[in-house]
C-alpha cells in the first residue's frame, strides 16, 4: 500500500537535489515563512523505501525538521478504509 508523506528539510535545496528527489516521486515546494525550509511531499512505497530516502537525505549532509505521514493514497478525497 502506497502512502503518501511528507519530509521538511532546513533551507532550499539545489537544482541538482530537487531533480534526485522528483525522480523518487516526490514533489518539493518552498516554505517561506520562518525559517526557511523545502517540504517534500509523495508516495512512499514501503518503509524500506522511506528509510532509503531518508538515508539519502543523510547522506547529502541535510537537516530533516519533520517527517509526516499524510495516510494513504485516496484519489476520492475522503476517509480512507484502509
Amino acid at each position: 500500500m502506497k502512502v503518501i508523506y511528507q519530509i521538511q528539510i532546513r533551507g532550499h535545496i539545489s537544482p541538482e537535489r530537487e531533480a534526485f528527489f522528483a525522480v523518487q516521486g516526490l514533489e518539493s515546494s518552498l516554505i517561506q515563512a520562518g525559517e526557511p525550509a523545502t517540504l517534500l511531499t509523495g508516495e512512499i512505497l514501503d518503509q524500506a523505501h522511506l528509510r532509503g530516502l531518508l538515508n539519502k537525505i543523510w547522506d547529502l549532509n541535510l537537516d530533516i525538521l519533520m517527517v509526516r505521514r499524510m495516510g494513504p493514497e485516496n484519489p476520492t478525497g475522503g476517509p480512507s478504509n484502509e
